[in-house]
């Protein structure tokens, strides 16, 4: 991830705390969330993380973790077929959420 993070992020970048919304310095005003993580996921802690920050301030949000789903399964549909029933969940619980 520091890789990721020195190669992807521009230190001292206005919108830098864009990268990782959990570092923001405050979360309210934050909009509704549904955090989707998978169980072989880099970020699946930060995602839970975040959640549980977004509730605490007050904010709703849902967490739901594929357990065994990798990292970007989305994109990931012609290697399992788990994907396919993970990402029309995904898209009811948010077609429900925004109307």
């Amino acid at each position: 991830m520091r890789w990721f993070e020195a190669n992807l992020a521009v230190g001292g970048h206005a919108d830098a705390h864009r990268l990782s919304p959990l570092d923001a310095a405050d979360v309210t005003g934050a909009p509704p969330a549904l955090v989707v993580t998978a169980g072989y996921d880099c970020l699946k802690d930060e995602g839970l993380a975040y959640a549980e920050r977004l509730r605490a301030a007050g904010i709703a949000a849902e967490h739901v973790e594929y357990a065994a789903l990798p990292h970007d399964f989305f994109i990931m549909a012609d290697v399992s077929p788990a994907v396919i029933p993970a990402a029309r969940a995904t898209a009811a619980a948010l077609r429900a959420r925004i109307g």
